[in-house]
């Protein structure tokens, strides 16, 4: 088993609605980390 950390961001312009937010036309940047767990599997 291991863990494995990810970094991200990704990034685009608001052209619709999204939960309930009309949208501005303007530039949305987010970014977050995701833990990930791997479990060591049988090569049968």
């Amino acid at each position: 088993m291991g863990l494995r950390t990810v970094q991200w961001t990704f990034s685009g312009i608001h052209q619709g609605e999204y939960m309930g937010v009309a949208a501005t036309g303007k530039k949305v940047t987010n970014s977050g980390i995701s833990i990930l767990t791997f479990a060591k599997q049988d090569s049968t």
